[in-house]
């Protein structure tokens, strides 16, 4: 009769942990991260177009694998698609979300990047 009493105890605990978490784990989910143009929670990266090795995936997309780089200059290889394909040799600025990848683009002018960036494209 103890035991029983203990396990509906530890599983109430468990239970009502396990609400808890779930519950601040929606809270803590503002819908600005969520937007893909929102820079809030994502991380900005720049690259410049280069279109020999664009290809167009199973959803006839244009699929770019290019070497990135953040505001202070450290690269990083980023993939993303695209529906058109981008201008050759544009600048570009990427919103990149940790477990999404990247969310959006727009094209920016060599002027717009930070210094470290525009050191690595002259």
């Amino acid at each position: 009769m103890i035991k029983n009493s203990r396990r509906k105890t530890l599983l109430f605990i468990f239970m009502f942990i396990l609400l808890f978490v779930m519950i601040a784990s929606l809270y803590g989910c503002n819908n600005t991260f969520l937007k893909p143009d929102d820079p809030a929670g994502k991380d900005i990266y720049y690259t410049r177009i280069n279109n020999d090795d664009v290809k167009k995936n199973e959803d006839e997309r244009h699929e770019y694998n290019l070497i990135s780089y953040d505001k202070d200059g450290n690269e990083k290889k980023l993939k993303f698609t695209t529906a058109r394909k981008l201008r050759e040799h544009a600048y570009i600025k990427l919103y990149v979300a940790t477990f999404r990848g990247v969310t959006n683009w727009q094209e920016v002018q060599l002027d717009d990047l930070p210094g470290k960036v525009q050191e690595k494209y002259k």
